[in-house]
């Protein structure tokens, strides 16, 4: 635990009811069918970020993160991913990858946040349509909100812009969302309407 007595460097909200500010503006453009894609996925990503900021021991969250390894392959209904994996199946390993790499020792190194954006960010807006780079550069910046590691959040965040300066077309108008307001350092009612409108 670190001085700001946050678990692994990273305060990811521990609900999966509230969805973030981007997510929830990103769910009003999602229509039919494509919605209950959309929030199941991003249900087990909460998921998955609450199992590994919540754990007190790396090794613990490594545990339950290899159960949900073994539910790809026979899902147990009831479960708070149940719903994802059922939809989505093996297509979520690189998800699960990704958020164990973020359990490696404070500071983290370009590759480890490469490796979770590409196993996060990547694999979510690809399944889900969009540029998997953008979505890299999505996850970075979503971590860079919740790193409490100086140095982490610092190399997070430019690795987020970096991404995150390739053009947004073509992409669904959901996922063009979250993209431009992973690209704001703060998230501000005029972000929002931004985001909303373009």
């Amino acid at each position: 635990m670190d001085k700001g007595g946050q678990k692994n460097g990273v305060n990811f909200p521990s609900t999966t009811i509230t969805w973030p500010v981007d997510i929830a503006l990103a769910l009003n453009y999602v229509r039919g069918e494509d919605r209950n894609d959309f929030t199941a996925l991003l249900r087990f990503d909460r998921t998955l970020a609450t199992t590994v900021s919540g754990a007190r021991d790396p090794a613990l969250a490594q545990l339950r993160l290899a159960w949900w390894r073994t539910q790809l392959d026979a899902p147990v209904a009831g479960s708070d991913g149940y719903e994802a994996v059922v939809m989505f199946g093996a297509k979520l390993m690189p998800l699960i990858d990704g958020w164990e790499r973020l359990l490696s020792p404070l500071p983290l190194d370009e590759a480890v946040l490469q490796d979770y954006a590409n196993g996060r960010g990547a694999t979510i807006f690809a399944l889900l349509g969009g540029h998997a780079a953008t979505g890299a550069g999505w996850a970075l910046a979503d971590f860079a909100r919740h790193c409490t590691d100086t140095e982490t959040r610092s190399r997070a965040r430019r690795m987020a812009d970096t991404a995150l300066s390739l053009r947004l077309s073509g992409q669904p108008k959901p996922l063009r969302v979250m993209a431009r307001l992973a690209r704001a350092e703060a998230i501000t009612r005029w972000t929002l309407v931004r985001a909303a409108l373009g």
